[in-house]
């Protein structure tokens, strides 16, 4: 199990940007910002840690009959975090892996490549 990687006390619940009922799950507050500043339009979750979640949060069950894009980091623990929500989902959500552009980890790392921020 991920230790919690966030800087509040208690349970290591999401943070949650409101946009429409398409969803998008990522990594952390940067991740979610950096969705935010490119545009989205969606509902925008970001976990404290690719899988530091439970079958039994509120927010997963909040899930159902939507669309989630599941935009964790492109590494070890991003990849099993995503492939895990989607098995905890299926039945309840249509999901979907999110692509990283070449180069990038995460959606940070992409908006400063079409940002040309080094």
């Amino acid at each position: 199990m991920a230790m919690a990687k966030t800087i509040r006390y208690g349970e290591p619940t999401p943070l949650v940007w409101r946009g429409s009922e398409h969803v998008m799950v990522v990594e952390g507050g940067v991740d979610l910002l950096s969705a935010v500043v490119m545009g989205t339009r969606r509902t925008v979750i970001g976990l404290p840690g690719a899988r530091n979640w439970s079958e039994a949060d509120a927010w997963i069950t909040s899930l159902s009959g939507k669309h989630v894009l599941l935009a964790t980091d492109d590494d070890e623990a991003g990849n099993s975090g995503a492939h895990d929500l989607q098995a905890v989902l299926k039945g309840l959500a249509t999901t979907r892996r999110y692509q990283h552009r070449a180069g990038c980890k995460d959606l940070n790392d992409q908006l400063r490549l079409e940002s040309g921020i080094k």
